[in-house]
């Protein structure tokens, strides 16, 4: 094993990851550094007025076993759920995820989707797609894109699907089982079973962020550097300087190999490198409502909801009180929801708290989730300024220039904004690719998250 120093800017999964594999290895050489006052970046939960809320629809699932056997170590009480998962359009709730379930809408858009899928099995070869809107309507045809695929994804990501590649996607997008298809039409009955997160967990107590919060309780404090801000690497001398937030208190470190989190396009901006192009991304409003009561029955088994329709801000919302009682202030008579609503130039730009919570609270009335009965004690909202990296039409290129330039200078940009791979930025993935990049650096291993 290699003796280096090693600095890690940014203290969310990734980075916690990192450290935490360091530590494992008994490699005392190293300091974790984040501008935040607590650790768990996008994966962290707040508190407020006694209900939990995460920064966004997080549960626990994964393939990898040392993120399991981790997780289950750090928080061994977990709820295990059965996913319920429903979009809601044309007035009714349709069975995740709707190309599987097409038999669930009305006749007219049921038939068009249809007649757009079998025109589909009829062609012979397929011209390689340029984009994600190109790709889309490959895979499922004119119908099910105007009905639900198009006016959803420009929701969710806040840009046109044609502004995106194609490369990204995997098994990110159900594609098209027409026999499935059939099936469901001839049986009308719900096919939901796609997806690796038909199960998952959640912590019993303290949000996805419990997690985050048990995991950085268990790093040494001496190696840890909270509410420092860096404001210049060298990568030269290989140092970085960091800032006190609100003071003029500085440090500098000295690193041998540099992991950084923080987004690639900041990066980029600290060590002054010319822009080769503009990274796309979009931000994150994060609305919660604590409700009076007991949850009702039809959303008393749901997980999350998607709303592709234009009578709502909000992309996805999540029945949270449903995954824990104790993301509630008081269990068993009260619930919660919470609301996702995503932000571009194109899309929301600029919006305000007030304006969010108010364009939420009706979105809720127009979409039945909540009724002029309902007493909303608690009102919850946080901005993520950095919520999804688009995946760019030229990503591919970009980060396949940019990333080795990197490596050569010892800098290993890591995570979901510092690799900016969408497909690769869920909890688990981002833990892992902080594991990975230490056995990378320590042992020469191959990472397979990049």
């Amino acid at each position: 094993m290699q003796r280096k120093r090693i600095v890690i800017i940014g203290a969310g999964p990734t980075g916690l990851g990192a450290a935490h594999r360091l530590q494992e290895l008994k490699h005392e050489d190293f300091i974790l550094i984040d501008a935040s006052e607590t650790a768990g970046g996008l994966s962290k939960s707040i508190k407020k007025d006694g209900f939990t809320w995460d920064l966004g629809g997080h549960v626990v699932f994964s393939q990898y076993p040392y993120f399991k056997n981790l997780v289950h170590k750090l928080v061994p009480e977990q709820n295990q759920i059965r996913r319920d998962a429903s979009i809601w359009m044309k007035d009714t709730f349709i069975p995740y995820p709707l190309q599987n379930n097409i038999a669930f809408l009305p006749e007219k858009e049921a038939c068009e989707c249809i007649s757009g899928l079998l025109k589909l099995t009829k062609k012979d070869e397929t011209k390689k797609p340029k984009n994600f809107e190109e790709w889309l309507l490959q895979n499922f045809g004119p119908g099910l894109y105007n009905t639900f695929l198009k006016p959803y994804n420009s929701k969710v990501w806040a840009y046109e699907p044609s502004s995106m590649n194609c490369e990204w996607m995997k098994d990110r997008v159900a594609t098209v089982d027409v026999e499935k298809v059939v099936h469901s039409l001839i049986k009308k009955q719900p096919e939901n079973s796609w997806g690796p997160n038909q199960f998952f967990e959640f912590p019993k107590q303290g949000g996805t962020g419990a997690i985050w919060d048990a995991l950085f309780q268990t790093i040494d404090p001496k190696k840890v550097r909270l509410n420092s801000q860096v404001i210049h690497i060298d990568p030269i001398k290989k140092t970085v300087l960091t800032r006190l937030n609100g003071t003029f208190e500085y440090e500098t470190f000295e690193y041998d190999v540099l992991i950084s989190t923080m987004p690639l396009n900041l990066l980029s901006n600290l060590l002054r490198l010319e822009p080769k192009h503009e990274f796309l991304y979009s931000s994150t409003h994060v609305v919660g409502f604590g409700i009076e009561g007991v949850v009702p029955e039809h959303f008393s088994k749901k997980s999350w909801m998607y709303f592709p329709e234009d009578n709502c801000p909000f992309y996805r919302c999540t029945v949270f009180s449903n995954y824990s009682e104790k993301n509630v202030a008081k269990p068993g008579k009260q619930w919660s929801l919470m609301c996702e609503v995503s932000e571009s130039r194109f899309h929301n730009p600029d919006m305000k708290e007030q304006d969010c919570l108010e364009a939420v609270e009706v979105g809720c009335f127009m979409t039945k989730l909540i009724t002029a009965n309902d007493h909303i004690v608690s009102r919850f909202y946080q901005k993520l300024e950095y919520g999804y990296p688009t995946p760019f039409l030229r990503r591919e290129e970009v980060l396949g220039n940019l990333l080795p330039f990197l490596e050569k200078q010892d800098i290993k940009s890591r995570g979901r904004f510092g690799l900016w791979k969408y497909e690769v930025s869920n909890q688990d993935h981002s833990l892992m690719q902080g594991v990975q990049v230490v056995n990378q650096i320590l042992f020469g291993e191959k990472e397979v998250l990049i």
